[in-house]
């Protein structure tokens, strides 16, 4: 915990010094909650269409039964929506302030169970309020690959692909965090 807090304060000190790593460390976050969201939409997606019989009518498929014809529908629409919004930060810069950000993990780092699992409860929240399929529901909160966890994997892949934050994130920093999510994931 110690190592993971002296990476975060030296994120903060290194993001107030450079703009181009603070712009990068709030889109690199984005990019892992976007990227997790639409690549657990497309597994519900699949899922649902293996359970489902499709017809041909008037030229289009529908699938059977009726309310997997709709949520698969829904999870199309959804898809290319958050495919849109990754799309759209490559091309744009974070207006969300990096510090804020950061102080807010450390912060997190001294928080009670209760007040990680409401945090965390707002976080599937605000995935969910795009997407009412309650597949796609119950696959973000599986406790082995859901939303918690494909978004720290993701990032840990995103710190390594990163020049400037795995220079940040040295080797013993980035293998605690992975024993850290590997002990969370045992609870």
């Amino acid at each position: 915990m110690q190592k993971s807090r002296q990476a975060i304060n030296t994120l903060i000190e290194e993001s107030q010094k450079n703009q181009q790593l603070s712009q990068d460390l709030v889109i690199n976050l984005e990019k892992c909650f976007y990227a997790v969201r639409k690549g657990i939409a497309e597994k519900c997606r699949y899922e649902l269409i293996q359970r489902s019989t499709f017809v041909q009518y008037r030229g289009s498929k529908v699938y059977k039964p009726p309310e997997n014809d709709r949520d698969i529908k829904y999870l199309e629409v959804y898809i290319k929506e958050l495919d849109k919004k990754l799309k759209q930060l490559h091309l744009k810069k974070s207006e969300k302030n990096i510090q804020e950000i950061l102080t807010q993990i450390s912060l997190s780092s001294h928080q009670s169970v209760e007040e990680t699992k409401l945090y965390l409860e707002q976080l599937y929240l605000k995935a969910e309020k795009d997407c009412p399929v309650s597949i796609y529901k119950a696959a973000l909160r599986d406790k082995e690959n859901g939303l918690q966890q494909q978004i720290f994997k993701s990032m840990l892949l995103e710190l390594e692909e990163n020049e400037k934050l795995n220079q940040i994130f040295d080797i013993q920093t980035y293998l605690t965090l992975t024993q850290m999510f590997q002990k969370y994931q045992n609870q």
